[in-house]
């Protein structure tokens, strides 16, 4: 009765493990210098727009909770004079009812020096063995300049087309001041 039931087990594992997949033969074999496939290079200045209302209506987040796509904005360069950055997010805000909505925010910074340096550094494009499939975090951010002019600028990526950690990192070290 042991011998049945151990090559019942081995048996049923052996199953298990051939539906998960089969093992690459020599031809599909990974390489260590596999790389994932890069971002397309985007490229010109972003486009400079002189009238801001608010978040809702000049960078409104979508139904699916998500910002416009930054990963194809064309990229900060040094032509622009940064004075100021916004942040529109989602927060939680109580109603009298004790209860909570999820409101648009309009965050400001004007200490945007760190920010202002992880959004000029280059495209990472050391080669990785496998990118993840997890949607990307991208803030929903604007540059302002003295006079009120406005950018949504482009955001650099690692070689899986995901922004940069240091991005990630330097938005969320803001210190914002929320307007609305």
């Amino acid at each position: 009765m042991r011998t049945i039931v151990g090559g019942f087990v081995v048996v049923m594992i052996l199953t298990g493990l051939a539906a998960c997949g089969r093992a690459p033969t020599v031809a599909e074999a990974p390489t260590d210098e596999r790389e994932a496939q890069p971002s397309p290079a985007v490229t010109g200045t972003p486009a400079i727009r002189s009238r801001w209302v608010s978040c809702a209506v000049n960078a409104p987040i979508g139904d699916d909770g998500r910002p416009p796509n930054a990963l194809t904005l064309p990229r900060l360069g040094t032509e622009f004079a940064v004075a100021y950055a916004v942040h529109c997010q989602r927060e939680p805000k109580r109603r009298a009812d004790g209860g909570e909505d999820l409101v648009l925010t309009e965050g400001r910074a004007t200490d945007v020096t760190a920010l202002l340096a992880a959004l000029r550094l280059p495209n990472d494009t050391t080669p990785v063995e496998a990118c993840t499939l997890e949607m990307p975090w991208e803030p929903n951010l604007l540059l302002f300049g003295a006079q009120g002019q406005w950018i949504r600028p482009g955001l650099p990526v690692d070689t899986c087309g995901k922004p940069l950690a240091a991005v990630q990192e330097a938005v969320r070290a803001l210190r914002l001041t929320t307007v609305t």
